[in-house]
């Protein structure tokens, strides 16, 4: 997410077309998490569950709302940090 663009935070002010890319994904992140078991979210309090689906009903409700400097710090800073918890989350890959 981070190499999405050099502009950082502006690229969401700016109508450069990346902006709707970010919003969709941060929105399919809060998506995913919705659906993950609510067992699985219980074992797993180090995941913010409940903040990523609040900020996914925000970007899919309250378009008007949105905070594009929040989103951005949420972008290049906390999904780079959930993509390393996450990862600790999955099963070693098997090898053959």
């Amino acid at each position: 997410m981070k190499n999405l663009t050099p502009e950082g935070g502006k690229v969401l002010k700016k109508s450069s077309g990346k902006g709707p890319y970010v919003l969709r994904t941060d929105k399919i992140i809060g998506e995913a998490a919705r659906l993950v078991s609510a067992a699985f979210r219980d074992r797993h309090p180090e995941i913010p569950w409940q903040q990523i689906i609040a900020q996914r009903n925000v970007i899919a409700h309250d378009y008007g709302e949105i905070k594009q400097d929040r989103i951005w710090k949420v972008v290049s800073d906390r999904i780079p940090a959930l993509i390393t918890r996450l990862e600790r989350l999955l099963p070693a890959a098997p090898t053959d």
